[in-house]
């Protein structure tokens, strides 16, 4: 049997770290050569919400017989497979009240040890992660959310164990509601040209990867944390420390041309409606996110964002956007020919 214990250290928004471990220990089963899904009992926290740790085997990605198992003498001795870990978080009623209806942002770094065969080597990995879950105790279906922090492949034998001695770090942010009045004050005026630094991995110190991004963008710790106060504490304390290992940030609850438009618009105050700020264009194009052409679920998705973000200026901006697009819509639905009877 693999020993799973978990060690979590959860981050109050007044930076408070609150520790403890949670009990009772989870024990896994040698993971079988069969497509499934390993969970966790739900481990519950005195915070409000529960951590689920997951092992999944994912489907193969390769036909080729020879890249899915290993051979001697013309038999078959071990199989190649790829394995995602994860953890899921659930918010339930019985949280701290104060957590009600906020949206919090849960981000940290989760550590454990893979064994190679029944005694084989064993090798250590750290792997950071970031979610979005809503504390809302809609009885009895609570909030879930839920993100795979790593994907790796390994050669499973009969003897093999998966995984041992998991940790896991988290920090929680809460999200509260963003004013309506704009503060030009932490705008950057794009005549400045700081854009031409975004995705820049020569000048960056950190980068992100988002949903559906096949390449992190890259950033700096200086412009973010000077706009955003949910930066500001992100990249204070401990979390600070991760950053520089140079693996990139995980933030695959939002869509990549939401992530990289609200970038552009920290480097250089660019909005909705407006012109990219030169410079800007080289990124727009490498990830395919021309404000032109993006969907209505992006827009939306960036809007969501920018409020985590407390960008201010920018959160008005894409409602103001949002309004306009749905006013054309309106408009043309309007004009359109009546069809199936309906007048």
């Amino acid at each position: 049997m693999t020993l799973l214990s978990t060690t979590t250290v959860v981050k109050s928004e007044d930076q408070k770290l609150l520790k403890y471990r949670l009990n009772p220990e989870t024990r896994y089963a040698k993971f079988p050569c069969m497509n499934q899904t390993i969970i966790s009992t739900a481990q519950v926290t005195p915070f409000g919400f529960s951590f689920i740790v997951f092992l999944q085997r994912m489907a193969a990605s390769s036909t080729s017989d020879a890249a899915q198992y290993d051979y001697e003498d013309g038999n078959v001795v071990a199989e190649r497979v790829t394995v995602e870990i994860g953890v899921i978080v659930s918010w339930d009623m019985n949280g701290v009240r104060e957590h009600d209806g906020k949206n919090v942002h849960i981000y940290g770094s989760m550590s454990y040890k893979r064994i190679v065969g029944e005694s084989g080597p064993t090798r250590s990995e750290t792997k950071r992660y970031s979610m979005i879950v809503k504390a809302s105790p809609a009885f009895p279906n609570p909030s879930r959310s839920a993100t795979a922090i790593h994907t790796f492949t390994n050669v499973l034998t009969p003897l093999n164990h998966q995984v041992s001695a998991f940790s896991l770090w988290v920090n929680i942010v809460h999200v509260g509601p963003t004013a309506t009045s704009i503060d030009r004050s932490m705008t950057v005026p794009p005549a400045l040209g700081f854009v031409v630094l975004l995705n820049d991995p020569t000048v960056c110190d950190c980068s992100f990867l988002a949903k559906d991004a096949s390449v992190p963008l890259y950033a700096s710790r200086t412009m973010l944390t000077r706009s955003s106060p949910f930066f500001r504490a992100m990249f204070s304390g401990e979390w600070a420390e991760t950053c520089t290992k140079g693996e990139p940030i995980n933030v695959i609850s939002w869509d990549v041309a939401a992530v990289v438009l609200v970038f552009v618009h920290i480097y250089s105050g660019w909005l909705p409606g407006s012109m990219l700020p030169k410079g800007a264009e080289k990124v727009v194009r490498d990830f395919k996110c021309d404000p032109e052409t993006i969907e209505f679920a992006s827009w939306h998705n960036m809007l969501e964002l920018a409020r985590m973000l407390e960008l201010k200026a920018l959160t008005l901006g894409i409602n103001r956007h949002l309004v306009t697009l749905l006013d054309v819509q309106f408009k043309e639905l309007a004009a359109a020919e009546p069809t199936c009877g309906v007048h």
